[in-house]
């Protein structure tokens, strides 16, 4: 018989089985712990990075309100000017958002 299959064959004594289990308990409960840890700390940088990002937002739509904007952009194919009733842009065109008031 060689050394790993002796090992193999080898009873698992009480005092081993009891040290495995309380070491998976405590693996179990450091790992829920650091899930918990996990999700305070993602909803604390949420929280902390909302005023960013609505900022930021803001910010976007001011800088497209004030960039230069084309009347029309025609087509993707050949850049002709179809009229707005063949318009692939549709509600998108600064054309028609000038129309609505939203410009």
């Amino acid at each position: 018989m060689t050394v790993t299959e002796s090992i193999a064959s080898a009873p698992i004594i009480d005092a081993e089985e009891t040290e495995f289990e309380k070491i998976q308990k405590e693996y179990y409960s450091v790992l829920k712990e650091w899930s918990e840890a996990k999700k305070e700390w993602e909803t604390k940088m949420n929280e902390a990075l909302l005023p960013i990002r609505t900022r930021l937002e803001n910010l976007e739509r001011k800088k497209v309100a004030l960039g230069p904007k084309p009347d029309c952009f025609g087509t993707r194919t050949d850049l002709d000017l179809p009229g707005c009733e063949l318009c692939i842009h549709g509600a998108r065109c600064f054309r028609a958002m000038k129309a609505k008031g939203l410009i």
